[in-house]
């Protein structure tokens, strides 16, 4: 109920924002300026900007594609962004200043991805001795999610051998591919995956980062709101 509300609300702003443009005799379009992680741009801004209904919104997105604490910065002091979608895996690690109001959008699940050539079942249930024995392409040490990943395989006791480290899903969606290792790839990273990969189940590996999407108190922008709204429903599909 409160995120229909919600929506019925947004749909509200921007009809305001129209009649006040349409009273002043403007033409002018509003500017929104968007930050959004590799990962959600890939997957969304197609389908948002390509919809028939985009065009007459009346709305000129700018884009700052990068990883959260880059966007997160866009909306500080000094900065001039009007939304952030950003990421969390885990309790820690990102911070954003408490005169940033958050919505929680959506959960991103990894999945644990192998190369195709390996000789595994499309119904095998894997077991944590043979996670153990495999290599793996992993994030760089120090990184938020390496830290989580690497407390996720502790608790089970498994020392993964470690063909790659490697920050780019769409690059270690290709080293899977080649047959270098396994790894762990979100959903959303997945929507343009490469031949040659497997997506299989280990029950053990339970792992997800958090959607939020960050925006100034008392925004000034209406149709933020609309922008907000279409990537909600996009996640939610």
């Amino acid at each position: 109920m409160v995120r229909h509300a919600k929506r019925v609300l947004t749909d509200l702003d921007a009809l305001m924002a129209d009649v006040a443009t349409a009273a002043h005799g403007s033409q002018d379009r509003e500017e929104i300026k968007l930050g959004i992680f590799p990962s959600l741009a890939t997957y969304a801004l197609p389908q948002i900007l390509t919809a028939d209904a985009w065009p007459g919104l009346g709305i000129n997105l700018r884009l700052w594609i990068g990883e959260p604490q880059q966007t997160v910065a866009g909306l500080g002091t000094g900065g001039d962004l009007d939304l952030a979608l950003i990421f969390q895996v885990g309790p820690g690690g990102l911070t954003w200043p408490a005169s940033l109001e958050r919505t929680w959008l959506g959960d991103d699940n990894f999945r644990v991805v192998i190369p195709a050539s390996w000789p595994i079942g499309d119904d095998s249930q894997l077991t944590v001795d043979q996670l153990a024995e495999w290599p793996w392409i992993l994030h760089h040490p120090g990184t938020s999610d390496a830290t989580l990943i690497a407390r996720l395989f502790a608790s089970y006791n498994i020392h993964p051998q470690v063909a790659a480290y490697c920050d780019d899903f769409n690059a270690s969606l290709h080293l899977v591919s080649s047959g270098l290792g396994a790894a762990l790839v979100p959903d959303l990273a997945m929507a343009q995956a490469p031949a040659g990969i497997r997506v299989v189940d280990a029950p053990e590996i339970r792992l997800a980062r958090s959607i939020f999407a960050l925006k100034p108190e008392n925004s000034k922008k209406p149709k933020a709101n609309l922008v907000l709204d279409r990537l909600a429903q996009i996640l939610a599909n």
